[in-house]
């Protein structure tokens, strides 16, 4: 799967609440590290961090490849206790797999 596709899926997986097709997106050891640093490594805990969050909708405006090892994405995230949020997430793929995601929150 290109890495604009993993990228699109996790979306998907994460708007649908399913933890466990978000991980499976994941290389064994892949990560995420959320805006506050903490970091959630390996499909077990990734299930467990999408399955746990508040729902969201997530809406993408911005997609962009950096060559075939990256994609940043920016879009809108709303839940429905807080404002919506200006997100960006950086993908680092190796292979068919994500590696790396790294969660920003954007300023307005």
């Amino acid at each position: 799967m290109a890495a604009i596709d993993l990228a699109r899926e996790y979306i998907s997986c994460v708007n649908g609440r399913d933890g466990s097709g978000a991980a499976a997106l994941f290389a064994q050891d892949g990560e995420i590290i959320l805006p506050a640093g903490r970091v959630y490594r390996g499909w077990d805990a990734i299930a467990a961090l999408i399955e746990s969050a508040p729902p969201a909708t997530t809406a993408q405006i911005a997609e962009r490849t950096m060559g075939t090892h990256r994609v940043v994405l920016h879009g809108v995230v709303q839940t429905p206790r807080f404002a919506p949020a200006q997100i960006e997430w950086i993908f680092d793929v190796d292979g068919d797999r994500i590696r790396r995601l790294t969660i920003n929150h954007l300023r307005a």
